[in-house]
């Protein structure tokens, strides 16, 4: 006592009392190591609750395992000068309490506890870079900091009511159960491997559980994953499920799973800064950290269920090296906000056979723009939802993400980096990638403004092997105005409906869409599609808008330098005219026809009865009234997008009546360039005049004036004698509501017949003249009228002129332009003197230009080869026919049940792929054929194999063991051999087609989930030199093998692995097999890829990330329909408009602006609602379906055109058994509109039934009643 009394006035002064430091001997033989026996204690007594026990390996020599015979408290315990070997530790069953002064290893050597331990008081305990290994319980509610220790391994749960703080490089829990109330882990290195933070526990672990107060929070330069331990049989398993659960990363580097189930299904999980990130697989945990990464065994997975997050980016694929349990995030509630990223197929090796995965079913996904505060200089730049973003060196495993439910809002859809991490530049690139999307259900939101669905600058950057597939079979994509989208998109076969959602403005698919599934397009706006030749699916425009592109058909026409087209151009004065410089006289380009001004001899200005003697102006006396004798003038103003224009302000040119070149025309056009000034007027004498035939009043005179009325609209005056007697005024004008003064228009004009139209701008008006007489315009009986540029004369007394640029004329005889051809005109004249999408510039107007749907080219035939077998080869059979033979294409070589030692045959499915047949097997059913050894050509060291096949069946469980060709189910394959003869494909997990030839195979990852309803065709191809090309959907991988033997002898079995066993039956279509005895080189693999793509309607998989030329618009055999609240834009044509065919239909109750031509095989069915079309034509061997329920009659006037053989078939009315003697088919049919030559036949009704036509109408007339004959 005192020692300690003498210890506590040095520590504390005389008269307070401090904690003494009492030295641990070990007894008089100093090898003891009970801490409990007070003989071990200097002075042979125990230290007080207070007192510091002091081990000092300095003088202590006994040995570093440290016992607690019986309970004992300290006020702390400290170890100094241990070297760096000695194994620390504190053991026994009997509790020891620690007070303030805590625990202290003042030396690196790493310590165990295994001892129960109290603490009493809010401490800290301190080490120095040694490990710690916490084996026992901890009781106690104040708070505890562990500083200073290397590695902190909790092999035990703690079970401590208070709050602990682990100030440490590293930190594992081992063990499930209570930890602490909450958790705190701090670190102050980065970059080293003991600072990772795991949870290495076998089984499933509760996190309110291990912290009670639902807190766990790590910081500075740490990284956090759940794993496996190395030696564990069980993965762990980590939930949290209370609303207080709380997991808070603030530390710049990032947490997650590398082999186990992190699952939160409430609580937050907070990773704070724009550096820090939640990677789901990791390569960096291992030996060092005592946590297994992926081996295959286990899963990695983040389940987030409910609660929610909030991170700067995730990683998904770190790891990805088996074919099983592939890193996923799988989200089906709750709310994950991602600011930058989400990195799918991140991988560090390019090798990597596995993928990482993002599936949300449900809750709210939100991946922000990344405006994260302090960004500068950050981890990572991409934004947006980022497939084969390389983790750090060059891995490019395949990212999948998969949406079936929930929202997601998200900046884009990306493919590949565009900088690399700490955002340096330029990226990696990624060459031989491959990232799905695949959105089957639930919302996407594209916040990017410019495209939903985007490219990377590091995407193959360094050569063209990396793919993408973007499927869209469900759900619902939500578009902005303005968004353009140069990636191609797959719409798969589907009981739900993809649905584009455009709610204004206007959404451009720039690249194609292909696929058998439902397009449904809601919202006001519009949605532009370019190329959908291999679409096979539904367009249901339900809101808004749909156009199909199309490149307007060739305007050369309008520049006929021939005798039919006049042209005057203001722009031929920019060489000859300063700016204001008067104009005496404007020839046109093309004949020299010349506009002068009105005073040129012989003009009526000369006839003296016109002249007033009492009227003076500029000295000169007798001048017709109103007249200023002034002349236009050259403009170089920049009214006409840097063109130069005519100003008439009170003055006008004149084209003489013999010169007039349209003088006598009963079918003309003219346009005119303009930009009125003035104000109007709603007289056509006394108003606005811009061009005209007028000179005075006439009676007798036939002529037409253009005129800016009082509201500023552009009117079409008709002045003629109607029937040859009565002066008439008709009028025509402009769009109501549109003010034309003050910018420049276009005006087209017409004249056919009776027939006169006005074009403003793309806006189109028309009407038909009262009289019933043909009226040659400008003229004057026998006398030509002429033209007037700018102004006019109507009477006598006065002259008329506004205040109007002209910037060019044309007049066209004999050329009355249709309203599509209008509007093409107007584009062109738009462009040059307005610019591209001009201010006045008719949004309808591109809608109405003459384009054709020219649809795509053939590409050219594959290597031809004796050895082909297609489903079409059946098409003998009926539809749904099982199938025992099929022969070769050419004859010969049959693929029989028999050889394939099959109780059935496949079934025969018609029109299944773009018109052409399937052949469907069933597993259940045992289906297979197999092709006899003597005619498979591939007993050879160089040979080929393909085949197109469809399923939306995965690899039943069974044959997901392994990934070997003896394995799986076979599509087309060598039956299985002891000799090693075993060429073909098979079918494995996760939709994953294997290709392989004697023991060799190989897997094609990129890509996979082939299980999606669409064809697919795969080639294999070897040398003798054992080089090889394995492709499928266009994509390519190449090598070569030391397996150079040649392949064995072995019948092709057709849906079946091998004869004698039950297993390995295929689910899905064959629609075709080709074999080669020779190697085909990549470009003939890949023109068999096409050639099959081609035929059967499908798309091989992109590389570039630029679209498709717009030339090849068109659609596929479409089902389209159009909504009431929908509009369809198709091109205007008269020579290859969207035609109704075979395999198409179109229905409805909107409107199709556009050309429609019902042709071969187009069925009209009278019982379905027709949208309304503008321009409806019928054609050669289409066919009008009618029957009871049927719509009749149709109305026939918006029918352009008919010709050819239609066939009116009444086969409903012959199978009711009833039916009127005449049925009205169409009326209101056009005069001229059934061309000579056409043809109505009818059928379904017997030899009396006939097609009559006249006045507009095309019925069915038949003989009904009895006929008696008398004779």
């Amino acid at each position: 006592m005192v020692r300690k009394l003498l210890g506590a006035c040095l520590l504390g002064g005389c008269g307070v009392l401090a904690a003494a430091e009492i030295a641990f001997t070990g007894g008089a033989d100093g090898a003891g190591t009970d801490l409990a026996a007070a003989t071990n204690w200097a002075g042979g007594a125990l230290p007080g609750a207070e007192d510091v026990g002091v081990v000092d390996y300095a003088t202590f020599t006994g040995g570093g395992a440290l016992t607690v015979g019986r309970d004992l408290g300290l006020g702390g315990l400290r170890i100094r000068n241990a070297t760096a070997s000695t194994a620390l530790s504190l053991d026994g069953a009997s509790t020891l309490s620690l007070g303030a002064a805590g625990l202290s290893v003042h030396t690196n050597a790493a310590m165990t506890i295994r001892v129960p331990i109290a603490v009493t008081a809010a401490s800290t305990w301190q080490f120095s870079r040694g490990a710690l290994a916490l084996c026992s319980t901890f009781s106690g509610t104040a708070a505890l900091t562990v500083q200073g220790a290397n590695a902190i391994s909790i092999y035990a749960a703690l079970g401590y009511d208070g709050d602990i703080l682990f100030d440490s490089w590293g930190l594992r829990f081992y063990t499930a159960g209570k930890m602490a109330r909450s958790v705190k882990s701090i670190g102050a290195e980065k970059d080293i491997r003991e600072s990772f933070v795991s949870v290495n526990v076998g089984g499933e672990i509760r996190w309110s559980d291990v912290f009670t107060g639902g807190t766990f929070e790590y910081t500075a330069w740490r990284r956090l994953y759940v794993a496996a331990t190395n030696n564990a049989p069980a993965c762990a398993h980590l939930v949290m499920d209370d609303p207080q659960d709380l997991f808070f990363q603030n530390g710049p580097y990032r947490s997650g799973i590398a082999s186990g189930i992190f699952d939160q299904r409430d609580g937050f999980v907070k990773v704070v800064g724009p550096n820090y990130g939640f990677s789901v697989g990791s390569f960096e945990v291992g030996a060092a950290t005592g946590a297994k990464r992926n081996d295959g065994r286990f899963p990695v997975e983040y389940r987030l269920s409910g609660g929610s997050n909030d991170t700067a980016y995730v990683f998904i694929g770190e790891d990805a090296r088996f074919f099983t349990n592939n890193p996923v995030l799988k989200q089906s509630g709750g709310l994950s906000k991602v600011h930058k990223g989400i990195y799918l197929g991140a991988a560090t090796d390019s090798s990597d056979v596995g993928f990482g995965e993002y599936q949300l079913s449900g809750g709210r996904l939100y991946v922000r723009d990344g405006t994260v505060a302090g960004e500068s200089g950050s981890d990572h730049q991409t934004r947006g939802l980022v497939f084969c973003h390389p983790f750090g060196g060059l891995g490019q495993c395949p990212g999948v993400f998969t949406q079936t439910g929930g929202t997601n809002t998200t900046l884009t859809v990306k493919f590949g980096p565009d900088t690399q991490a700490w955002n340096v530049k330029p990226p990696q690139s990624v060459n031989t990638g491959f990232g799905l999307f695949d959105l089957r259900g639930g919302v996407v939101t594209f916040t990017d403004p410019t495209s939903p669905f985007s490219f990377g600058a590091g995407w193959n950057a360094g050569a063209t092997n990396a793919t993408y597939r973007i499927n869209v079979s469900g759900g619902t994509m939500n578009f902005k105005d303005g968004q353009r989208i140069a990636a191609q998109i797959e719409i798969p076969p589907a009981e739900t409906e993809s649905t584009w959602h455009a709610a204004s403005g206007t959404v451009t698919v720039d690249a194609p869409v292909s696929g058998l599934g439902t397009l449904k397009k809601t919202g006001a706006g519009q949605l532009i599609l370019n190329n959908m030749n291999r679409f096979g699916g539904t367009l249901k425009v339900a809101e808004g808008t749909v156009k199909m592109a199309a490149a307007p058909e060739d305007d050369s026409a309008f520049d006929d330098a021939g005798d039919t087209c006049w042209i005057w151009t203001a722009d031929t004065f920019a060489a000859t005219h300063t700016n204001n410089q008067d104009v005496a006289s404007w020839s046109d380009g093309r004949h020299g026809v010349t506009a002068l001004d009105w005073t040129y001899e012989g003009s009526v200005f000369h006839a003296e009865w016109l002249k007033d003697p009492t009227f003076t102006q500029d000295g000169q006396t007798g001048l017709l009234k109103g007249y200023p004798k002034h002349l236009p003038t050259f403009s170089t103003n920049d009214y006409f997008n840097g063109h130069g224009s005519v100003r008439f302000a009170g003055t006008l040119l004149q084209v003489p009546g013999a010169d007039n070149p349209l003088a006598g025309a009963t079918n003309w056009t003219v346009a005119v360039v303009y930009r009125e000034n003035g104000e109007g007027s709603d007289s056509c004498w006394y108003g606005t005049p811009i061009f005209g035939g007028t000179e005075y009043w006439f009676s007798g005179m036939d002529t037409v004036i253009l005129t800016m009325d009082a509201s500023n609209r552009m009117g079409l005056n008709a002045v003629y004698m109607k029937d040859g007697t009565t002066r008439t005024i008709e009028k025509i004008a402009s769009r109501a509501g549109r003010n034309l003064r003050q910018k420049a228009c276009v005006a087209v004009c017409t004249m056919n017949g009776n027939a006169y139209a006005l074009n403003v701008n793309g806006h189109y008006t028309n009407a038909v003249l009262s009289g019933s007489a043909v009226r040659p315009m400008f003229k004057y009986g026998d006398d030509s009228l002429p033209l007037n540029f700018g102004g006019h004369f109507p009477d006598i007394a006065n002259f008329n002129s506004g205040n109007v640029y002209i910037a060019e004329i044309r007049a066209y005889r004999d050329r009355s332009f249709t309203e599509a051809q209008q509007n093409l005109l107007a584009r062109k004249l738009m462009e040059k003197y307005v610019g591209a999408g001009g201010a006045e510039f008719d949004a309808e107007l591109n809608a109405r230009l003459p384009a054709t749907m020219r649809g795509e080219a053939a590409p050219a035939a594959p290597k031809a080869t004796d050895y082909e077998w297609t489903a079409d080869a059946a098409n003998a059979l009926a539809d749904g026919a099982e199938v025992t033979s099929l022969a070769a294409v050419g004859g010969g070589k049959a693929a029989t049940t028999s050889e394939a030692g099959a109780e059935r045959g496949p079934t025969l499915v018609k029109d299944a792929y773009n018109g052409h047949s399937a052949l469907r097997f069933r597993s259940a059913d045992k289906t297979a054929l197999g092709i006899a050894a003597a005619d498979v050509p591939v007993d050879r060291k160089d040979f080929a194999i393909a085949v197109v096949f469809a399923t939306k069946t995965d690899a039943p469980a069974a044959a997901q063991a392994v990934f070997r060709k003896d394995s799986g189910t076979g599509i087309a394959v060598q039956d299985l051999g002891t000799d090693g003869g075993h060429l073909g494909f098979t079918f494995h997990r996760e939709g994953t087609l294997l290709a392989g030839y004697n023991w060799s195979w190989f897997v094609n990852r990129r890509p996979f989930r082939l299980n999606d309803g669409m064809p697919h065709v795969a080639v294999f191809t070897r040398d003798a030199a054992g080089s090889y090309v394995y492709m499928v959907d266009g994509r390519a991988q190449s090598d070569t093998t030391s397996d150079r033997g040649a392949n064995g002898t072995r019948r092709l079995l057709l849906g079946k692995l091998a004869t004698g066993q039950d297993a390995g039956h295929f689910d899905g279509d064959i629609l075709a097999v080709r074999l080669y005895h020779e190697k085909l080189t990549l470009d003939e693999a890949r023109a068999v890829s096409e050639h099959y793509a081609y035929t059967y309607g499908f798309r091989l998989l992109p590389y570039l990330k630029t679209a498709e030329n717009v030339a090849d618009n068109g659609f596929g055999r479409v089902a389209l329909d159009v909504g009431a609240d929908g509009t369809l834009v198709l091109p205007y044509s008269q020579t290859a408009p969207f035609t109704v065919s075979e395999g198409r239909s179109l229905t409805g109750a909107g409107r199709v602006v556009g050309s429609v031509r019902f042709g071969q095989g187009g069925v009209l069915n009278a019982a379905d609602d027709l949208p309304e079309i503008d321009d409806l034509q019928f054609a050669d061997g289409m066919v009008i379906r009618v029957g009871p329920g049927a719509k009749l009659p149709l109305d026939g006037t918006a029918v352009a055109a008919v010709s050819g053989k239609i066939t009116l078939d009444a086969t409903g009315f012959a199978a009711s058994g009833d039916g009127p003697s005449r049925i009205e088919v169409l009326t209101g049919l056009g005069e001229g509109v059934v061309r000579d030559g056409t043809q109505f036949v009818v059928s379904g009704l017997g030899g009396s039934a006939r097609a009559e036509v006249g006045n507009g109408t095309v019925a069915i007339v038949r003989s009904v009643g009895t006929l008696l004959t008398i004779r």
